[in-house]
C-alpha cells in the first residue's frame, strides 16, 4: 500500500513538472555600460513549447550586489503564442512598477544605473494559477568608462595645420564588444 501511494505521488510530481516545462526564458544582458528600461527591450526570449497559446506574467526583479533590489515589477497577463516570442514594449502588457528611490533619482538624472554589480531574475507565471512556469538569472557588471582626454594637440596648443591629427586616450575600462565612436565639434575662436 506505502508503495502504491509513493509511486503514485512520484507520478503526479512528474506529470505537473512535465505540465510547466513547457516554457522557458532566456535573458540577454543589457548592452555594455548600459542598464535602463531600454535595456530589456527585446532581450527577453519566451519560448512556448506547447501547442497552444498560454496566458502570462512576467515578474522581475533587478538587485545590485551591495544595495539588493533596485527594481521591481510586473506585467499584466500576456498571451504567449507557440513558439518564440520577443518580449518588447509593445507586447509587454500593462507593467506595474517600483524603484529603489536613490536608483531612480540617478537613472532620471543621467538616463542610466550607476556603475555596479547587478543580477536580473524574471519569473514565468500561469496568469490565472500564479503557479511559476520558468525562471532565469543573468549577472552582468555595468562599468562607467572613462570620457576621453585630448592627447595631442595639447590644450591651448594653436593649430595651424590645415588638417590636424587629434589623439586621444581611450575610454577605460575597455569593452571588447563595444565600438567607441568620438564626435566633437571645432569651432573657431
Amino acid at each position: 500500500m506505502k508503495r502504491t501511494f509513493l509511486l503514485l505521488l512520484i507520478i503526479l510530481n512528474l506529470q505537473i513538472f512535465a505540465q510547466n516545462s513547457f516554457m522557458s526564458v532566456d535573458l540577454i544582458p543589457p548592452p555594455p555600460g548600459e542598464l535602463n528600461f531600454s535595456s530589456f527591450n527585446n532581450a527577453i526570449i519566451l519560448t512556448n513549447e506547447s501547442d497552444k497559446s498560454v496566458w502570462i506574467k512576467l515578474k522581475g526583479i533587478v538587485a545590485e550586489k551591495t544595495d539588493g533590489i533596485i527594481f521591481d515589477g510586473s506585467t499584466s497577463a500576456i498571451e504567449i503564442p507557440p513558439g518564440v516570442t520577443y518580449i518588447n514594449e509593445d507586447n509587454a502588457g500593462a507593467l506595474t512598477m517600483s524603484y529603489n528611490p536613490d536608483y531612480r533619482e540617478t537613472i532620471i538624472r543621467t538616463g542610466n544605473a550607476p556603475a555596479g554589480s547587478y543580477t536580473f531574475c524574471l519569473s514565468v507565471v500561469d496568469a490565472e494559477l500564479e503557479q511559476p512556469l520558468a525562471k532565469n538569472c543573468i549577472r552582468f557588471d555595468l562599468e562607467k568608462p572613462s570620457p576621453p582626454e585630448l592627447v595631442s594637440p595639447l590644450d591651448g596648443f594653436i593649430v595651424e595645420e590645415e588638417l590636424p591629427v587629434f589623439t586621444w586616450t581611450p575610454p577605460m575600462p575597455m569593452v571588447a564588444s563595444s565600438e567607441v565612436r568620438y564626435r566633437f565639434i571645432i569651432a573657431e575662436i
